[in-house]
């Protein structure tokens, strides 16, 4: 196993489960709402290039970091989701009888990590296949997972690993301190529920803007982390 940085985005929808199981939903509605949800889903894993799970009406996507300067490529990744979620959204909208709102938690910290062979059958009697796909274990996912749960009509919400991150370099993000609630979800330190924070973008001024960790694009100069 080896110890890595990672951002963590992990979304799902509000309510699904209730919806799912309703008798009146015909298998046409729900292939209508889920075809768009997933191509929605493909879209975001591609463009942040981690290590993606689809979960039903959820998606996990983990982000390896580099050593040192991860700030613009933390706001890129907010900035996509803050897109995708609001793209989801619309969808959902759309649909009759629909679930409530797709919520997204970014979290970031230290996970383990293991390469996993997955063995599939291929054309030819003495020939296989194999795959090395990375799986990671840690807190950080648990936490953004979990982080659904507070707050939960709230779209966007971010741990302060995040903003550590991002420093005083809001470049356009704004936030809002979630307040600390009263019961703790199961699994989370208290510590961690102090620092939450609602974040969004004005989506009409960040649609056609690429930002990379290459320096490219107009995001000033981002401190260590």
């Amino acid at each position: 196993m080896e110890r890595k940085r990672i951002i963590v985005s992990y979304g799902d929808i509000l309510g699904f489960a209730q919806w799912i199981k309703r008798p009146a939903n015909a298998p046409e509605d729900v292939q209508s709402l889920m075809g768009s949800v997933y191509a929605e889903f493909e879209h975001y894993s591609t463009s942040i290039a981690g290590t993606t799970k689809f979960m039903g009406d959820g998606i996990v996507v983990i982000k390896e970091l580099c050593v040192g300067h991860n700030c613009r490529t933390v706001l890129d990744i907010m900035r996509k989701s803050y897109l995708f979620t609001e793209k989801i959204n619309s969808i959902i909208q759309n649909h009759w009888p629909r679930p409530h709102g797709f919520r997204l938690r970014l979290v970031a910290g230290y996970v383990y990590k293991k390469m996993v062979h997955c063995k599939n059958c291929s054309i030819g009697i003495d020939t296989e296949k194999i795959n090395r796909a990375p799986e990671y274990i840690g807190y950080p996912i648990n936490l953004a997972q979990r982080l659904l749960y507070v707050e939960p009509q709230t779209w966007c919400i971010c741990h302060e690993s995040v903003n550590q991150i991002i420093g005083n370099k809001r470049m356009g993000v704004k936030f809002r301190r979630i307040p600390n609630p009263k019961d703790n979800p199961r699994g989370i330190d208290r510590d961690d529920l102090r620092n939450l924070s609602q974040f969004s973008f004005d989506s009409r001024s960040i649609k056609s803007e690429e930002v990379n960790d290459n320096g490219n694009g107009n995001q000033g100069t981002c401190r260590k982390a």
